[in-house]
């Protein structure tokens, strides 16, 4: 049965082709796109975001293409709310495109509605020892503070740059302090 599917999808991709190949009178308009698009939905052969304005679609894999382009553009670190107005789809579909690549690419992370890539935070890091070696000490809520972040989610990225990105130590007796 599936073959059967794909012999429809097959005969109906030589259909458009040679009708988009013939004069301007034997063209699909717009509406007849919509109409196709809609019956390939509706039949389960292709799967569709729909835009904001309505006016567009946009498939899932296209989505996630424009979530890491977008993240990059922003500097490995943008706000899902950000990118629900950059891509023009709803937030739902955005939060779980997110939550899908998170799970599945291990340089990103989701901290309080932020989509964050590891160098962003490598760099991140590379500031904090750059902080650290000029002042000697630092205290971990005002890095929170500077940096935007969630003290616990700065406390663990710090702990494994100790002795590499950032050449101090955490306070034993205090773990809100680093110095060199």
């Amino acid at each position: 049965m599936a073959t059967d599917h794909w012999g429809d999808i097959a005969r109906l991709q030589e259909e458009l082709a040679l009708t988009q190949q013939a004069s301007t009178a034997n063209r699909l308009s717009e509406r007849n796109c919509v109409e196709l698009v809609s019956q390939l939905v509706e039949k389960g052969f292709v799967e569709v975001i729909h835009t904001c304005d309505g006016r567009e679609y946009i498939h899932p894999k296209h989505l996630e293409t424009e979530i890491r382009d977008e993240l990059k553009v922003q500097g490995g670190r943008v706000n899902l709310v950000d990118l629900q107005q950059a891509t023009n789809v709803d937030l739902t579909h955005v939060e779980n495109t997110v939550h899908s690549i998170v799970k599945h690419d291990g340089r990103l992370v989701l901290v309080q509605g932020e989509l964050i890539d590891r160098d962003y935070l490598d760099n991140v890091a590379e500031e904090i020892n750059e902080t650290l070696q000029a002042a000697g000490q630092l205290s971990i809520h005002e890095l929170g503070k500077s940096f935007g972040l969630p003290n616990d989610f700065l406390l663990s990225m710090i702990e494994s740059a100790v002795g590499s990105t950032i050449k101090g130590q955490l306070d034993q007796f205090n773990r809100g302090n680093l110095f060199t």
